[in-house]
């Protein structure tokens, strides 16, 4: 188990067996999942900011694991499960994984999968847990190889 502070976003990451998991949690994330949403209408140098950090922070957490190279793929297909910790009126599945497409992009760029096509991303959960706090929210991604 591993935490780092990256760009405003405290990354906690493990791998097991057959799971790696990246979770991710800021005070500003509600923020950044606006800049993010396919509905929000944020200027789009907040929104090329956000994707840049989201980009980072999967980027540097995948690379500490030193099992990856963009030539060689690791897996051919995977699962990504998005478990969003969420206080208030949670997003809708569309919106987490449209939101969350540049840490797709950023998993295939750093050799985890081959590509991000349905033949290869062969599936996405999302799953919801309330928290007490804005604060406290975030979400973790789990890339489940099959």
């Amino acid at each position: 188990m591993d935490t780092v502070l990256l760009t405003g976003i405290v990354v906690w990451m493990m791998k097991t067996e057959t799971t790696i998991h990246l979770e991710f949690t800021t005070p500003q994330w509600r923020k950044l999942m606006r800049s993010l949403s396919p509905n929000g209408r944020p200027h789009p140098m907040a929104k090329h900011t956000a994707q840049r950090k989201l980009k980072e922070a999967v980027s540097s957490r995948l690379r500490s694991l030193g099992l990856f190279d963009p030539e060689k793929p690791l897996y051919d297909t995977i699962k990504l499960q998005y478990h969003v910790l969420w206080c208030g009126r949670p997003p809708d599945r569309t919106n987490v994984i449209g939101s969350l497409k540049a840490a797709e992009d950023q998993i295939v760029r750093e050799g985890v999968v081959t590509d991000d096509s349905p033949d290869h991303v062969l599936g996405h959960d999302v799953t919801y847990e309330r928290v007490s706090h804005r604060n406290e929210t975030g979400i973790s991604i789990s890339i489940m190889p099959l």
